[in-house]
């Protein structure tokens, strides 16, 4: 699964460094299980793309929960969505981090999702 989608640099115009920090964390935050606290991922992520030699890329990134799903996507605006699964790994809500009008970030539910077995 892809960690991040870069567009308008080439591979080689990226830091090897970079890109061994992201996979180190992504594996780390894999090994700490299901619904781990991924600040440290999210955190080389957001440096990444903040890289100044990347200010004209497009660069969308992911973090995951393996076989549950996708657990954030950040957009090429800075616009980060996150998805919530219930106990049974089903969707359970998408919330997106927007800033307020001080500038402070709030997270809002853009999604909601209710299963409804019948048998």
């Amino acid at each position: 699964m892809p960690i991040a989608k870069v567009e308008g640099v080439k591979l080689s115009d990226i830091d090897q460094s970079a890109i061994d920090a992201i996979v180190y964390e992504s594996d780390q935050d894999m090994l700490s299980g299901l619904w781990s606290d991924e600040t440290s991922l999210l955190s080389v992520l957001e440096s990444f793309r903040n890289n100044p030699l990347f200010q004209y890329a497009q660069i969308t990134t992911f973090t995951y929960d393996p076989l549950v799903g996708v657990r954030s996507i950040t957009q090429p605006s800075g616009v980060k969505e996150f998805y919530t699964y219930d106990a049974e790994n089903r969707l359970e809500k998408v919330s997106q981090e927007i800033k307020d009008g001080f500038g402070n970030n709030t997270v809002k539910t853009v999604k909601e999702y209710n299963y409804h077995l019948k048998n």
